[in-house]
């Protein structure tokens, strides 16, 4: 949306101008067209003074009419579903797949063979046109054999069911994989990357205490039915490894310690 505006301010102080001077023609000189439209709008302009210099004699039932409005307006904010973006069918979803921290790659690897085989009856029926499984989600120096995602491309809007109730198959099929958390994530409207429709930041003085609130968020959220495929990024058994160096030792060796380490 800031995008859009800028780009909108950019064409109306740089474009706008440009094209008025090679379009627009002194006055005066205007087409029949330009005519009929000026005389419309005159035609407009002089009704709605009308209107309005009745409406100013009669204050009371203008009045009564705004707040009418107002009522009204408040009671429908109540009652019509609200959504910042609503839900869409864009043609393709991702499947996010987290294991246990740690994870090897061939422990990974089983489950994705597993996914691959579930899924392939959504696309011998013609609501897959594409299934691409991957593992691990992200490759690079870091990557994390952990995880993996699935990119599903649909078939023609025309011929197969609508994505939510293909992403309800997938959650249904993959409902017993006790070994990792699998859910399907249709891609946003806004925003960039591969992220669910609600998430939350927690913020705390130290790990310990946001990880006590992530707890308690998510016991309250699986209250709710509405809520499915609940995940957290803080994972407290993700192993790390600690290095010690000896500054010393690596500068009779002639080791910088911002060399590179590979593992």
């Amino acid at each position: 949306m800031s995008a859009a505006v800028i780009f909108s301010s950019i064409v109306a102080l740089t474009l706008t101008p440009m094209m008025c001077s090679k379009l627009l023609k002194p006055a005066g000189n205007d087409s029949w067209l330009v005519r009929k439209v000026d005389a419309g709008m005159s035609y407009v302009s002089d009704k709605y003074r009308q209107l309005l210099t009745k409406a100013m004699c009669h204050p009371v039932i203008v009045t009564s009419l705004i707040v009418v409005a107002l009522g009204s307006s408040m009671v429908l904010f109540t009652l019509v579903p609200q959504e910042f973006a609503p839900r869409e069918d864009r043609g393709s979803m991702f499947l996010i797949v987290n294991g246990p921290q740690g994870a090897s790659f061939e422990y990974i690897e089983s489950y994705m063979d597993e996914i691959e085989t579930r899924l392939m009856p959504l696309v011998d029926s013609g609501d897959i046109k594409r299934l691409l499984i991957r593992a691990p989600r992200s490759f690079g120096r870091s990557a994390d054999f952990s995880n993996g995602m699935a990119i599903i491309v649909l078939e023609d809007w025309a011929v197969r069911r609508s994505a939510a109730e293909i992403t309800t198959d997938i959650r249904e099929r993959l409902a017993d994989l006790a070994g990792i958390r699998a859910f399907p994530v249709m891609r946003q409207a806004f925003g960039r990357g591969v992220g669910k429709p609600v998430q939350f930041v927690l913020g705390g003085p130290s790990y310990e205490e946001s990880a006590r609130w992530r707890d308690i968020m998510l016991e309250k959220a699986k209250d709710n039915p509405n809520l499915v495929g609940l995940d957290h990024d803080y994972q407290e058994t993700k192993p790390q490894l600690r290095v010690i160096i000896d500054k010393d030792r690596a500068a009779d060796l002639g080791v910088s310690i911002f060399s590179e380490c590979h593992l």
